[in-house]
């Protein structure tokens, strides 16, 4: 039996000793395929082509792009996607890792009910918590101007405008969802470190 063909039966062999994991992820992978891959390839395909969602569809090649790449907003939009993502990562990251420091070395008690609360905004509904952020930053009603007004502030337009202020509020509702993710992958890390390491460097001074 050549190279090929007892690959071919090793590779075999294994999906049928794994066959029970394979049945507890098929899901996820069906799921992902359906809601995730398809949408991607569809919508790709679809690019080439000028299409109103009624009408019969026309290819047009590149030309979606080219017009993209000549929209101002396009490449406006890039710029402020860019600058969010870079500045959000910032305290993302930092505090993530002075929290997963915190909780680690048990400077507080009930460690358990903080990582509840800081990985909290994780298992929200996106729309939930843009709702939320909304209100927050409200002209009006927000809570943020309102806690301002007591401090002497005037009211602050963070979600009209020019649109500069907009992306303050975009990198705190980014920051909070995801700092508690990084919390844990951090906090993982940590409490995975031997102790005879934390001795050994006590000792050493």
């Amino acid at each position: 039996m050549g190279k090929k063909g007892r690959g071919r039966k090793g590779f075999l062999k294994v999906l049928y000793e794994n066959r029970v994991a394979y049945v507890y992820i098929a899901p996820f992978f069906m799921l992902f395929a359906i809601f995730s891959l398809f949408p991607i390839a569809m919508g790709f395909g679809l690019s080439f082509f000028r299409w109103d969602g009624m009408s019969a569809m026309h290819f047009i090649g590149l030309e979606n792009y080219l017009n993209l790449f000549r929209d101002v907003l396009f490449w406006k939009a890039l710029r402020n996607t860019l600058v969010i993502g870079i500045i959000a990562h910032i305290p993302i990251l930092f505090g993530g890792l002075v929290l997963a420091y915190i909780l680690n070395a048990k400077l507080i008690r009930g460690e358990n009910i903080f990582k509840t609360i800081y990985f909290m905004p994780m298992v929200t509904s996106s729309v939930a918590i843009s709702i939320i952020f909304m209100q927050l930053f409200s002209n009006n009603y927000g809570l943020i101007n309102f806690i301002g007004s007591f401090f002497g502030f005037g009211k602050v337009n963070w979600l009209g405008g020019d649109g500069s202020l907009i992306k303050v509020a975009v990198i705190v509702m980014f920051a909070w969802k995801w700092i508690g993710w990084n919390m844990v992958i951090y906090l993982a890390g940590m409490q995975g470190i031997s102790h005879d390491i934390y001795e050994a460097s006590r000792i050493d001074g």
